[in-house]
């Protein structure tokens, strides 16, 4: 069977606290990240959207990128108990669940973890499947755009922390990339010795300059310049439409 859980804003306050208490317990994390990956447990803490959950779906976001399948299945659980131990809400059920006898035996943590993220990460995005090179912010906060070695640029929802476009074009590590100050338009570098201009909304090269260098950086000026930088100095461009 399926999970979900319904929950509507301005409830009563009973409703409020019996969703809290349904997505604060553990065996129900376990049980939707084991159907639905590690969004699952986290959207269903952001919905509700209390004092009480906004920190135990933080936890969950921090760790998101480890919570992938495992083999076998049931060492996911795991994976999410060695993650989460040291958070006072989540230590005494993991406690409790390590505990049980009728579960599997696991693995637990002797010593403290050596990347244990520290509190002012809000969530880590994963997708790229090489490094990550730099990053940008959109003007209105609800977005970013990250480049990689990989060759690609990736646009990301800053609330949900999922990648809702993968931009392909360039054929080497793409070295930079900047928001246009409304938003519209995207310019990133490559070792490909090109720099590309992208249709944020449409997510499609518009205008391609090659450049004799690599260049390395890049960034819009207020009346829509663009300025690229390189070994060989920096260079101005203006974008006509």
């Amino acid at each position: 069977m399926k999970s979900s859980l319904h929950f509507t804003r301005g409830g009563s306050a009973g409703r409020t606290t019996s969703a809290e208490a349904v997505a604060g317990d553990l065996r129900w994390v376990e049980t939707r990240l084991a159907e639905r990956g590690p969004i699952a447990p986290w959207t269903d803490l952001t919905r509700i959207d209390t004092p009480h959950t906004r920190p135990l779906s933080r936890s969950l976001a921090q760790t998101a990128h480890l919570l992938t399948s495992t083999d076998p299945s049931h060492a996911l659980a795991g994976v999410l108990h060695t993650r989460l131990s040291t958070h006072p809400h989540w230590q005494p059920q993991i406690t409790a669940r390590q505990h049980d006898p009728a579960q599997r035996p696991c693995l637990t943590n002797r010593w403290p973890l050596p990347d244990v993220p520290s509190p002012a990460l809000h969530r880590t995005l994963t997708g790229h499947t090489d490094s990550a090179v730099s990053v940008a912010i959109a003007p209105d906060g609800t977005w970013l755009a990250t480049t990689s070695a990989d060759n690609t640029v990736r646009i990301w929802d800053r609330t949900t922390g999922t990648c809702t476009a993968t931009l392909t074009g360039h054929t080497n590590s793409v070295t930079s990339v900047a928001i246009a100050p409304d938003g519209t338009w995207l310019a990133t570098t490559s070792a490909d010795n090109t720099v590309r201009i992208w249709a944020a909304l449409g997510q499609r090269t518009v205008a391609i300059s090659r450049a004799e260098t690599t260049p390395t950086s890049c960034s819009w000026g207020a009346d829509g310049e663009l300025a690229v930088g390189s070994d060989r100095g920096l260079f101005l461009f203006a974008l006509l439409t």
